[in-house]
């Protein structure tokens, strides 16, 4: 005959481990719930941005573009540059505000082809930004 003492301790083992397993699949359910609130609807989040392209025909100056991008959803005013290079290339930064996801990046090609930029060598890519290159670069 099988013992009742351990089948009652096999059975209180067994609860014991089913409870456990619903405790932390809720625990990790509640923490999944909060990490998705956080992504989505907390704000504001910002991060910076740092884009590369490069024209053949570059206007006389960059403010119309600035103004393009301080006019798009989500970019931060302040934190908007423009930097010219010799050679046609033209470095853009900014800062993006507001929930992580969805992160609305600013088509900056049609900007520029609407505001004089003209044949572009190259379209924009993302870069590492500048204050991210200055840490690697140093010795």
């Amino acid at each position: 005959m099988s013992d009742p003492i351990a089948a009652i301790q096999r059975r209180s083992i067994g609860s014991r481990v089913k409870l456990t397993a619903g405790i932390i699949s809720l625990i990790l359910f509640v923490l999944f719930a909060i990490y998705l609130w956080l992504v989505y609807f907390v704000g504001p989040w910002s991060l910076l941005y740092e884009f590369q392209g490069r024209f053949e025909v570059l206007p006389s100056n960059d403010e119309p573009l600035i103004a393009a991008i301080k006019n798009e959803p989500r970019v931060i005013e302040g934190h908007v540059e423009v930097e010219r290079q010799d050679d046609g290339t033209i470095n853009v930064r900014f800062g993006v505000g507001g929930p992580l996801i969805p992160r609305p990046i600013p088509d900056l090609d049609s900007i520029c082809a609407s505001l004089g930029y003209e044949g572009p060598i190259e379209p924009f890519r993302e870069i590492p930004h500048r204050a991210f290159r200055d840490v690697v670069d140093q010795p």
